[in-house]
């Protein structure tokens, strides 16, 4: 689908009738607040006084102009050589022309201004061809400021050495996006040579930036030449005038007869480019003749255009992409900006979002300094109101949730370069254009695959500078795509999401090697797949393979998300269709505990009942394993009440219901397993609180038989040659959560070496990530009852002291459900107390957990209960989905 209309034109030709109209239309044009412009005068220019200058009902003085002119220019107003001189136009008029109190200056003054306001917007007048010189120039002092930039030394010592070595490189060619910082990398460069290889002339000719003025191509590379013959003093008197061609030889015989090596620097090198974003027929000649001549010279351009057709001699030429700056890099510019007091790993978030963009960056602290430009009321509040950390960090995240964050004055930087490149993309480009645009992380290859026949489209996007720059995916620009949404109706939209989604799925499934990656997908599919209220299918997604979000730092993002969906489609109303509350309420009980919510365990009962019986009568299609997820839950209650033989009969009622499907489903038929067993488990528990002792001892090894036959299936279903690597994971996460409760149970059966060797894999797999939130907590807890058991009582509370620190870790970061379990492991901290002979401090622990009213973990509170069990064997069985 390709885009629909051509992206506004801000550059549309306009002659405002006086003064304060020119200031109004230059903000507009590049859609800036006017208090943006007015944070940028002196005291002496508030915001009334200014906004009286653009209603035309006061003048500025002539001392002001050159003041305003810089404020617009520091607001990020565009400024071009004809905003100038219609500047200077209309404010000359509107001073002497004044009812009272006309100003007259002189033409010397006049002139005075001008020359303010070059040094201000930084443009070339128009070209003439310098007198002749006897001595070189070679005075480049840095034009711009270079001691704030960070970042990128290894790829800038690479250049340098392309440029110094030997052969060295003629023709260079840097490439990036709008705000990458190509200006800033083209200074330092020439700052680097003149500091540390004194012997170069350096050559930098700043060609205006295309969407300010165009130029045209013979008329750029007059100026390069215009540079180079001032700046290494050729003998002559002059330069030749018959032709662009005598001038070009006589420049590069030049360049020849140089006593010493030179650098070429050119900015903004897209004049070299046509309307349809070829080299021009002059440049193809001068880089013919430039990398064929015997010099030592080295030409660098940078631009945001190159065409990939254009072929290059790789031994004279090399082209490079500016590099986004790094994870790091990016926290230590956020922070020299001012966000030093937020968290690291929410500034690298912002980071991540922005895409490494300097520019991108600036405007975010931009936006957190100055929230009037978002509309947010703390603009004004009192100055020595400190706004605190916790403050700070939830606007950050609430900008980073915006989908504005990229539309107004940042957006408007790209606006020209995309009105440019669309004239000349292809159909296929257009509509990878709109496919990336809703694209919510930078896509790897099988989910590009699935997207485009062959990648002919995205390396026309790379030549337009539209892509971020990754080495092994493929984003488009935040900005960029924040544009291009823009034009999109909500019928492409949801077309382009419509294969987002079918992309991703394939790319979850089949082969993400980084954990933390596969999360970041799963996260953002979910995401998708919500925006199309597809509940059922969320929640499927999310229950099964949830966990990876977790890994990927994202499952409170996740969790906020749902709610927000879920807020704006009530489950309960009456057109919610059986699916869709379904998948809502599946989602909601879910990530309540992310959430910090306390769930209504008898509605959540009565819920989970209606579901079952919605899909026991053919109302509602799931996949198994969401089958055996609603009965769990029922049983869950069941058990909550002491009601097991009713528990047994729903579980083994779910056995019958999916027998046919179990000899070709091993995870199916040892998931079904680990819940038999996790129902024993809470039999034994419950017989034990009744002195049942033979009872207790029956159902503690049923539940042993049924956690041996479950691993023994996973084991056997991860061998499995046609399983997905998603699906492989999530069968190893189970694997972990089996042998957790397996080594659980042996070590209450005093099976101490078996339960140690089964802990020992166990807790090896949660270190690869095959762990849900706190479980990794129970492991170190088990581990630690089984040393101590084995008499290992040192390094016994050592893991016990891990298990405290991990739940812990969960519970402050407000999971209700790690918060509701911390007691347990302070009755296992008093168990271990007791086995060193710490009874005092034991028996402290223990009177603390006694006010306690809970009916899960029953073993739990019966060892509480219990005055110094020591002669009591427990441990750490996981919490069940």
């Amino acid at each position: 689908m390709q885009l629909s209309r051509p992206p506004h034109d801000f550059t549309t030709s306009i002659s405002p009738d006086h003064f304060g109209a020119l200031l109004k239309w230059l903000r507009d044009r590049h859609g800036i607040a006017q208090a943006l412009v007015v944070v940028h005068l002196p005291g002496t220019i508030d915001q009334q006084r200014y906004s009286s200058f653009e209603l035309n009902k006061r003048s500025p003085t002539f001392d002001e102009l050159s003041v305003i002119y810089q404020a617009l220019k520091d607001a990020d107003v565009r400024l071009s050589l004809r905003d100038r001189n219609i500047f200077l136009d209309l404010a000359r008029q509107q001073l002497e022309t004044k009812r009272t109190h006309k100003v007259h200056k002189s033409p010397k003054e006049w002139d005075d201004l001008r020359s303010k306001l070059a040094a201000i917007d930084r443009l070339l007048d128009a070209p003439s061809l310098p007198m002749q010189t006897s001595t070189p120039r070679n005075t480049l002092l840095s034009r711009m400021e270079i001691s704030h930039l960070i970042g990128r030394e290894g790829w800038l010592a690479s250049l340098y050495g392309a440029i110094a070595g030997k052969p060295s490189i003629k023709w260079l060619i840097l490439q990036g996006p709008s705000g990458i910082g190509k200006t800033s990398e083209l200074h330092r460069i020439a700052t680097y040579f003149q500091q540390h290889i004194p012997r170069y002339y350096i050559v930098l000719c700043q060609l205006p930036e295309r969407e300010q003025e165009v130029i045209g191509a013979d008329v750029a590379l007059e100026f390069l030449l215009s540079e180079i013959f001032q700046d290494i003093g050729l003998v002559n008197a002059s330069l030749p005038t018959e032709s662009l061609q005598a001038r070009m030889k006589y420049v590069l015989d030049g360049l020849a007869r140089a006593d010493r090596p030179v650098l070429l620097l050119l900015d903004n090198a897209e004049h070299l480019l046509d309307e349809q974003g070829d080299l021009v027929p002059t440049w193809r000649q001068f880089y013919k003749q430039f990398v064929h001549a015997h010099h030592r010279a080295s030409l660098v351009l940078a631009t945001k255009e190159w065409p990939t057709k254009f072929t290059l001699e790789t031994q004279w030429t090399l082209q490079s992409m500016v590099p986004a700056l790094s994870h790091d890099e990016g926290i230590v510019l956020l922070q020299r900006l001012g966000l030093e007091d937020l968290p690291e790993e929410q500034l690298g978030h912002v980071v991540e979002v922005v895409g490494g963009v300097p520019v991108c960056l600036e405007w975010v602290t931009k936006l957190m300094r100055e929230p009037l430009l978002r509309g947010d009321w703390s603009a004004f509040e009192d100055d020595d109101v400190a706004i605190s950390e916790k403050a700070r960090a939830q606007r950050l995240g609430q900008l980073l949730e915006d989908a504005s964050l990229f539309g107004g004055p940042i957006a408007t930087r790209l606006t020209p370069l995309l009105n440019r490149v669309i004239r000349h993309l292809s159909a296929d480009a257009l509509a990878a254009l709109n496919d990336l645009s809703v694209a919510p992380l930078p896509l790897g290859g099988p989910a590009l695959k699935i997207l485009y026949r062959d990648p002919a489209p995205l390396q026309e996007l790379r030549d337009a500078s539209l892509l971020a720059a990754y080495r092994k995916r493929v984003q488009l620009l935040p900005m960029a795509a924040a544009q291009v949404k823009q034009l999109l109706s909500q019928s492409q939209i949801r077309e382009a999401e419509d294969r987002m989604i079918e992309a991703l799925q394939h790319w979850l499934e089949r082969s993400i090697a980084n954990t933390q990656e596969k999360g970041l997908v799963l996260t953002e599919l979910a995401c998708l797949l919500l925006r199309h209220h597809r509940f059922l299918a969320t929640a499927e997604l999310v229950l099964y393979h949830g966990w990876l979000s977790f890994h990927a730092g994202q499952i409170l993002r996740l969790a906020r998300r749902i709610q927000q969906a879920l807020a704006e489609r009530p489950w309960a109303s009456p057109e919610t269709d059986i699916e869709a509350e379904s998948g809502s309420l599946l989602l909601h009980y879910y990530l309540a505990s992310y959430l910090g919510e306390t769930l209504d365990t008898e509605k959540r009962g009565e819920d989970y009942e209606r579901m079952y019986k919605w899909v026991t009568t053919g109302q509602l299609k799931v996949e198994p394993l969401m089958e055996v997820h609603l009965v769990d839950h029922l049983m869950l209650g069941c058990v909550n009440e002491d009601r097991y033989e009713e528990a047994q009969q729903l579980l083994e009622s779910c056995f019958t219901r999916l027998t046919s499907l179990l000899p070709g489903d091993a995870e199916l038929h040892a998931t079904l397993l680990s819940k038999r067993a996790s129902l024993y488990s809470e039999w034994s528990g419950y017989a034990e609180s009744q002195e049942q002792v033979q009872e207790m001892e029956y159902k503690r090894s049923q539940t042993i038989k049924a956690y041996e036959e479950s691993f023994a299936l996973l084991e056997r279903a991860e061998q499995q040659h046609d399983l997905r690597p998603l699906q492989r994971d999530t069968i190893k996460k189970k694997q972990a959560t089996v042998l957790n409760n397996l080594a659980y149970q042996l070590n209450r059966a005093r099976c101490f070496a078996e339960a140690l060797q089964r802990i020992n894999h166990c807790i090896d797999l949660k270190k690869q990530g095959y762990a849900d939130l706190d479980s990794l907590a129970a492991s170190y807890g088990e581990k630690s009852q089984i040393l101590a058991a084995l008499g290992e009582f040192e390094v016994a509370l050592r893991f016990d002291e891990l298990a405290r620190e991990e739940i812990g870790r969960s519970a402050d970061a407000g999971d209700t459900r790690s918060q509701a379990d911390r007691w347990i492991y302070q009755v296992n901290q008093a168990r271990l107390y007791v086995l060193i002979g710490r009874a005092e401090e034991a028996e402290r622990l223990l009177r603390e957990t006694l006010p306690i009213k809970t009916q899960r973990r029953r073993i739990y509170k019966v060892l509480a209960d219990t005055k110094l069990p020591s002669r009591m064997q427990h441990g750490y069985e996981e919490n069940r989905s």
